[in-house]
């Protein structure tokens, strides 16, 4: 794309329980204002380019994301550059962003509620409110935004048909704020809807992907309950869902898999239009190993998985105990400003980065920063900790290491 990319933040603690990369990328590491406007300054002095993305996995949850625009716009606007954020969590920031974006070339505002009822958002550990969702969109809607993309997933286990029609519901009901904001007709609201997929690594590796019939019941759903022309919703192709699930849980049988599917054809199956199943219906047929095994079968948390010897900070331990919330279900704390959920990766080393990073009014004291700034395990610069080296974990686990056939 033509855009620089600028990561601003590492890491995610919200703990939603379908998400790999927030649990593999603990801890939380962020960049301070004044660091990413010296780097966006520097960037587009090389590139040129016109359009600057503030990249994390949750952005939103930076705590100095305000300031961040408030020191890029006042510079980016007379050179008529676009600063995009990616897709937002639905929180108080995510509210004030549509005045900070609004002098910005950016049209669109990308928000991810994820799911549309709060029964979900339990489940999947979510906690989101319609109201602050409703208000974003408002916001965007009044400062001139031509449209709002939205985020959706669809298949989760414990879903009901409710759940589905809720997606159609929240997404008409942001269009039709602008009308209420007397701004004319309904606002284009683009309703983006993945299949989940439970991934390694996560509390959900334990639980089922829901089958290509129930995914195809699940769209014919959504197109009875739509009424707007103004709401585009365009749910993933259950076949990129269905590859990508036998692939995300598989073990080393995959190996066979994959090259009976190359023999057979199989390239470029990430573009829709290339994706050829009757290549991997062969090769899965041919190796005896598919989707049954990996996909659509939910494991249970004494099995050894292919996985287990990885050790990636957050104890197994922990998973188990979100996978149990889930089927609670029961929400878990953000730990950024709550208490820390011992999630194996250390409270101590969490704590000493919020010292130094300076973003915590909390844990802005001079013992405190005295100590990260002592600990080896973190590699600092002037703005704080540099996320560009790798952090030295020490897994809490007590779990024995665990090593499939």
């Amino acid at each position: 794309h033509d855009r620089i990319s600028l990561e601003i933040m590492r890491g995610c603690v919200q703990g939603c329980r379908f998400c790999q990369a927030g649990y593999e990328k603990r801890p939380q590491r962020f960049r301070s204002p004044r660091r990413v406007k010296q780097l966006a300054q520097e960037a587009y002095l090389n590139t040129g380019i016109q359009e600057i993305g503030l990249t994390s996995l949750s952005s939103s949850d930076h705590p100095s994301l305000l300031e961040i625009m408030d020191k890029l716009g006042p510079w980016a606007k007379p050179l008529r550059l676009a600063i995009s954020v990616p897709s937002l969590r639905v929180n108080e920031q995510a509210l004030e962003l549509p005045k900070r974006m609004a002098d910005s070339r950016s049209r669109g505002l990308t928000l991810a509620p994820e799911v549309a009822t709060d029964r979900l958002r339990e489940i999947i550990n979510k906690g989101i409110r319609d109201e602050d969702l409703y208000a974003g969109t408002l916001e965007a809607w009044r400062n001139g935004f031509t449209n709002v993309k939205l985020y959706f997933m669809l298949g989760i286990p414990g879903e009901i048909d409710d759940d589905i029609k809720g997606i159609v519901r929240m997404s008409e009901h942001c269009s039709h704020l602008r009308r209420e904001a007397g701004l004319g007709g309904p606002g284009q609201v683009h309703s983006s809807i993945s299949t989940f997929v439970p991934k390694a690594l996560t509390p959900f590796q334990w639980a089922a992907q829901a089958r290509p019939e129930e995914i195809e019941s699940k769209h014919e759903l959504l197109k009875k309950e739509q009424n707007m022309r103004s709401v585009r919703l365009k749910p993933h192709d259950y076949r990129e869902s269905l590859l990508e699930g036998f692939l995300s849980r598989a073990d080393r049988r995959a190996g066979a898999v994959l090259y009976q599917a190359w023999k057979r054809g199989a390239r470029f199956d990430a573009w829709v239009e290339r994706i050829d199943l009757s290549a991997w219906n062969s090769a899965w047929k041919e190796t005896g190993y598919g989707p049954e095994e990996t996909a659509w079968r939910e494991r249970s948390v004494s099995e050894c998985l292919p996985w287990d010897h990885l050790d990636h900070g957050v104890a197994r331990e922990y998973l188990e105990q979100e996978w149990a919330k889930a089927k609670n279900p029961e929400l878990t704390a953000h730990c950024q400003t709550e208490a820390c959920g011992d999630c194996g990766v250390g409270a101590k080393t969490c704590v000493d980065i919020k010292a130094v990073s300076g973003l915590f009014e909390k844990f802005d004291r001079p013992r405190l920063v005295q100590r990260g700034q002592d600990n080896p395990d973190l590699q600092l610069n002037p703005e704080g900790v540099g996320i560009e080296a790798p952090l030295k974990l020490r897994s809490k686990s007590k779990a024995p290491l665990r090593t499939s056939p």
